[in-house]
């Protein structure tokens, strides 16, 4: 066992591209250790190309498995915006990995996803994820623990898909801007005051 454990030391840091061949073909093994092993070490790893082979094969892997705290956030993160940029076959399982593993620069994205992507699936997994990424975010602000070098940008995004809800639709964005709000925020109560649909909705 021990040296199993070096021999996923050592492919967690190396930057030989057989690390991560060795580690794709992990994952696809008869043996449930040597598939939860290599899972573990490609999302430790600091390379966006180990993520995007965990997006390539998120169906098929207990995601369970991994320890959110582990993740390499900003590799991943590049990764999942990639493939939400690019809307092919893996824009859902990116949806789901940004959720899981709480990617809040990948929110800008998935508001535009919500609002206008033309796959329904798409749309309703896309505003559920916002939702479900802006909770902690407005819980933070409501208790003056406030991340405002992530919250703030995130509120933008948010206001501005509030000002263009006459366009797009989408009840649940409403919902994730009254989430993340804190009743001090400007915003909020601006749109409060407002009188008109998006005041009706607030």
């Amino acid at each position: 066992m021990h040296g199993a454990n070096l021999t996923y030391d050592i492919l967690t840091k190396s930057r030989n591209p057989s690390a991560i061949e060795s580690l794709t073909a992990g994952l696809c093994d008869s043996d449930s250790q040597t598939r939860t092993r290599s899972l573990r070490t490609l999302v430790a790893r600091s390379d966006t190309r180990s993520c995007e082979v965990i997006l390539k094969h998120w169906n098929e892997l207990d995601c369970d498995l991994i320890d959110p705290r582990t993740v390499q956030q900003r590799p991943m993160a590049e990764a999942v915006e990639t493939a939400l940029r690019e809307d092919g076959d893996m824009v859902l399982a990116a949806i789901d990995a940004a959720e899981r593993f709480q990617l809040f620069t990948t929110i800008p994205k998935l508001i535009l996803l919500a609002e206008s992507h033309a796959n329904e699936v798409v749309k309703k997994r896309a505003g559920d994820a916002v939702l479900q990424l802006v909770e902690p975010l407005g819980q933070h602000a409501r208790f003056r623990r406030d991340r405002t070098m992530i919250r703030g940008p995130v509120m933008s995004r948010l206001v501005d898909s509030m000002e263009r809800f006459s366009s797009h639709g989408n009840e649940v964005l409403v919902e994730a801007f009254l989430v993340a709000s804190a009743w001090g925020d400007h915003e909020l109560r601006r749109f409060i005051d407002q009188r008109g649909p998006i005041a009706d909705l607030v």
